[in-house]
């Protein structure tokens, strides 16, 4: 009953760490990747727009 248990507490916290590593890690480097580009975009707009202003 004990062993049990206790092997299910392992199950859960490998588990856990396996979701982390090899679901969400890949989905943050991706979502990562594919707002660097708008980011980087809005940013030069808001540069653009200051050194408009000033000019």
């Amino acid at each position: 009953m004990i062993v049990g248990g206790i092997v299910v507490i392992a199950l859960a916290i490998v588990g856990y760490f396996g979701y982390q590593k090899f679901i969400l890690e890949p989905k943050e480097m991706d979502a990562r990747e594919k707002i660097s580009t708008p980011q980087s975009n809005f940013k030069r707009f808001v540069d653009a727009c200051i050194k408009w202003r000033w000019n």
